[in-house]
């Protein structure tokens, strides 16, 4: 048999996807994803890196809207409780607009700490079975939602202060996401080259 792509050489292996036969020199050339992929053919490993470089440029755009999205709230949040402060707010005013900061500062956990409370309720579901209550108006399944929303106060309290770090942690990872993709392009061109 010979390469599909070096019609001029034997075939030293089959491509894991696609089934094309491949020689040495292609062999080794996308040698890279072996162990994940099996051995590939160039084309095939094209596919692969065009597809891991897109995660990466996607995984890229995730973290940039979600450090946008938390800047803002959190701005917005601590302009509402400095104000509520400067305002010289009082009593259950100054409770309600420190309450609404808090909650913008922490949004973020606050969203985490509900899906905590789901799934908690499904995992308690799982275990014990659902819980109906009767009423004269019908049959309601119970929903969790106090579970959900302690778990929501708790998160977004941590939020206030896990936001921050979750920003910083977020434009690091966006430096590694943008480090991959230039390797992936480079990849590529050297494919390219060929």
């Amino acid at each position: 048999m010979k390469c599909a792509k070096h019609t001029d050489r034997e075939a030293v292996a089959q491509c894991a996807e696609c089934g094309a036969y491949i020689c040495s020199e292609c062999a080794e050339k996308t040698a890279e994803l072996k162990e994940h992929c099996g051995v590939l053919c160039v084309e095939c490993y094209r596919k692969e890196i065009e597809g891991a470089r897109d995660f990466y440029v996607g995984d890229r755009k995730k973290k940039l809207r979600r450090i946008i999205t938390s800047c803002v709230l959190y701005v917005v949040g601590l302009l509402a409780i400095i104000s509520a402060f400067a305002i010289g707010a009082q009593g259950i005013e100054l409770f309600w607009r420190v309450l609404i900061g808090l909650l913008f500062c922490g949004w973020d956990g606050a969203v985490a700490g509900w899906r905590k409370g789901e799934q908690a309720q499904e995992e308690y579901e799982r275990k014990y079975g659902a819980t109906y209550t009767v009423t004269d108006d019908g049959v309601y399944k119970e929903d969790g939602f106090f579970k959900k929303l302690i778990m929501s106060l708790i998160g977004m309290v941590i939020g206030v202060i896990a936001t921050p770090i979750n920003v910083i942690r977020y434009a690091v990872g966006m430096k590694k996401d943008k480090a991959n993709v230039e390797m992936f392009e480079r990849e590529l061109a050297a494919i390219s080259e060929d």
